[in-house]
């Protein structure tokens, strides 16, 4: 970081010489008194009495202060400038999680990670089923499990050891590749919006040739669904809302969570393991008023999940299962009556659409018929904060 020199005695811990105040993480803090008399000067010298470019105080408040006999506060200003505006701006105490079963594009995850800039605080791997940490997990704090943990259940793991001064935490996948400026794009939009409780940018298709999603929403048919998925990259500006960040890459605010969870160390709900379990956490947010965003400019490359369609069984049950888990655990239970006859027309489709690359998936889904009952009767009974919904958020909210 830049020094600033002092023209007099030591400055106490607590503040910077030129009149900064350093809070008890480090991070400096300009008076909104001093720091709006900063402003773009012309000096030739940077370190000048008042003549040339650089960067000063104006002509009045340099004269109360006497600036022009103290050159060390225009060397103090001029240090200042040369600051990048997040390392002043981001005041949060950030943290990213990442969970995996060592699949070999873990790698190109960590490698994309290291490039992040800024980069977050804290940074955890959590390795589960006894998977080994690549040599590139040396910047990240490392966490071992022999049993296989899924997704839910590792992040999870990962969030309960951060540090408790944490203010957001973001989430990404091993085959997840973000771009250098993604972290930052989005906890600068917390930054600005404190009453926001997830941001996630688009995520892309391998090579970056199309959208692969920019939040989750439900279709007429209470299918969740990757909004404009399968568009081109023509305009990826702007913002709006959603009902839910997806898990592939996002950022939510530890407070928000700590609200929505179920337990203290259940924040995703673990019996969901993989797919829809960022649904679930969203619906559970949505309930208590809290709102997503999606922003442009904050890519994420998404090379295609290798585990998911791996495990040919699964996969289809997953992805059928967790469907009524999810809207069993947020729907009142006269709303889910109600709407039920879409949801079982739904349930047709999603049967076709997986039967078209797995024929497991007819199996899957007599299976998931044959629990119905019992899916539907825990997420009744599952227990959450705030009230159930009385209809499914259907599109953008």
């Amino acid at each position: 970081s830049a020094s600033c020199p002092s023209p007099g005695p030591s400055p106490s811990p607590k503040h910077h010489t030129c009149g900064q105040e350093i809070t008890d993480t480090g991070r400096l803090v300009t008076p909104p008194t001093l720091n709006a008399r900063i402003e773009h000067r012309q000096y030739t010298d940077p370190f000048g009495h008042g003549q040339g470019q650089g960067h000063g105080l104006d002509p009045e408040w340099g004269a109360r202060l006497g600036t022009k006999n103290y050159p060390s506060w225009n060397r103090c200003h001029y240090w200042i400038s040369q600051i990048p505006p997040l390392a002043i701006l981001l005041s949060m105490r950030t943290a990213l999680v990442i969970p995996s079963l060592g699949a070999p594009h873990l790698e190109f995850c960590l490698d994309a990670v290291a490039a992040l800039e800024p980069a977050p605080d804290v940074k955890v791997l959590v390795m589960s089923g006894g998977a080994v940490a690549p040599a590139r997990s040396d910047i990240f704090d490392v966490f071992h499990h022999s049993d296989r943990l899924g997704y839910a259940a590792a992040i999870n793991a990962g969030i309960s050891v951060l540090p408790g001064d944490v203010d957001s935490v973001g989430v990404l996948n091993d085959d997840a590749l973000p771009d250098p400026g993604w972290f930052g794009a989005l906890a600068d939009t917390f930054e600005r919006d404190t009453e926001l409780a997830a941001v996630q940018g688009t995520v892309v298709t391998r090579g970056q040739t199309s959208v692969d999603g920019r939040g989750i929403a439900f279709d007429r048919w209470g299918l969740p669904v990757q909004i404009d998925r399968g568009l081109t990259l023509d305009d990826d500006q702007g913002e709006r809302p959603i009902l839910s960040i997806s898990g592939t890459a996002g950022l939510y605010r530890i407070d928000a969570l700590r609200q929505a969870a179920m337990t203290q160390s259940e924040i995703f709900d673990s019996r969901f393991d993989c797919y829809l379990e960022d649904l679930d956490l969203g619906l559970r947010l949505y309930r208590l008023g809290k709102r997503a965003l999606w922003i442009g400019g904050a890519r994420t490359e998404h090379l295609g999940s290798a585990t998911g369609p791996s495990l040919r069984w699964r996969h289809p049950w997953w992805v059928l299962a967790n469907r009524w888990r999810a809207l069993a655990g947020n729907l009142s239970p006269s709303a889910f009556v109600r709407a039920l006859p879409r949801l079982l027309r739904g349930e047709i489709r999603a049967v076709r659409t997986l039967g078209r690359s797995n024929w497991r998936a007819l199996p899957a889904a007599a299976a998931v018929s044959a629990s119905f009952p019992l899916l539907v009767g825990r997420g009744w009974r599952r227990l959450t904060p705030g009230p159930r919904l009385d209809t499914i958020p259907e599109g953008q909210p």
